[in-house]
């Protein structure tokens, strides 16, 4: 074989494979990630123990995409990437597992510095219920002036994946706060060991609960995998729902005033209302990529698993290998080994 033809495929595959990456390909589109458990060596819960955490679902209530907490009777409050697929969800409260009764979406509000295909920060966002759910126990946010601290023990719960590769069972765990990125983002989990307790896929949204001895407050909402990590068991960060308590207020007032980032706002977000059986509308295909971030989400929507790098650098690289195959094929870029 010659070496050129042997370089035009090595460029070919690698330009594939960078091209083909971040592809939204549904929700069971981790085929290496199916044995990870949802919060990784965890409990399995009740809702009873977790009053306030409800599942953000496809498909009538049938189909995980992300946890969230109930912070008022009609306010769900949870990570801003999950709202991409807004059109598409129900919220399921009351459950320890799904299937479930399906409660409707009216509207929803991201943070406005949450940049979806650029900064991952600042992820966190709100939507509102069609109805207050009636007798709901809502989760208390942790007063701002008590930001937890390095080594701090936290709760985590969450209705990711399970061992079995399907979703929707609630499960728990105790982690540690290993760090703190300023005031707005903190990191859970052991880095070090895998065997210990870990977010993982489904879980983005899901709560961080803080004891203080006296009451149990929500601190955390669960963001996306670390930069060194190549899927679960190496720490989650998650965001410091202390740092927004403001900013969760306004989005309620604008919500309830019928202020929101859903472009059909005031219509229901049914799929069984608006969708065909699959849960996506008829002849519309499956939905856009909604989290071609530069850092691993840690809901089911990605289907892409290389190696973190920034967008710029996704960019750049792809231009390379593109540039290369195409001056390589003019002759332009000759390659002669010796």
């Amino acid at each position: 074989m010659k070496m050129s033809r042997l370089y035009n495929g090595i460029l070919l595959l690698l330009m594939l494979l960078i091209l083909g990456c971040g592809n939204f390909e549904g929700v069971d589109n981790f085929p290496e990630l199916d044995n990870y458990p949802t919060i990784l060596n965890g409990s399995i819960g009740t809702h009873s123990q977790f009053p306030s955490i409800i599942v953000l679902a496809m498909d009538n209530g049938t189909t995980e995409w992300c946890t969230a907490s109930l912070i008022k009777p009609d306010l769900i409050l949870t990570a801003a990437h999950c709202a991409g697929s807004f059109s598409y969800l129900d919220a399921v409260y009351g459950v320890d597992s799904l299937p479930g009764p399906v409660l409707k979406l009216k509207n929803y509000k991201q943070h406005p510095l949450y940049s979806q295909f650029g900064s991952p920060w600042n992820d966190i966002a709100v939507m509102l219920l069609e109805e207050e759910i009636e007798d709901a126990v809502t989760a208390d946010l942790l007063p701002s002036g008590d930001m937890l601290e390095i080594d701090d023990i936290v709760t985590i719960a969450g209705y990711g994946k399970t061992e079995e590769g399907t979703s929707g069972v609630l499960m728990y765990g105790d982690v540690p706060v290993w760090d703190t990125y300023g005031m707005e983002e903190m990191v859970l989990g052991d880095v070090t060991d895998p065997d210990a307790v870990h977010a993982c896929f489904g879980d983005s949204g899901g709560p961080a609960y803080f004891d203080d001895g006296t009451d149990i407050y929500l601190s955390g909402v669960t963001s996306r995998a670390p930069l060194w990590a190549f899927g679960c068991g190496e720490g989650a960060i998650y965001t410091r729902a202390e740092a927004y308590p403001e900013w969760i207020e306004t989005a309620y007032e604008e919500l309830k005033n019928g202020e929101g980032d859903a472009p059909d706002a005031g219509s229901s977000s049914s799929s069984s209302s608006s969708s065909s059986s699959s849960g996506y509308p008829p002849d519309a295909g499956m939905p856009e990529p909604n989290h071609e971030e530069d850092i691993p989400i840690l809901d089911p929507g990605c289907g892409c698993e290389m190696v973190p790098i920034n967008s710029n650098g996704y960019a750049f690289t792809s231009f390379i290998f593109v540039a290369g195959f195409v001056l390589r094929r003019r002759n332009k870029f000759p390659i002669t080994l010796k």
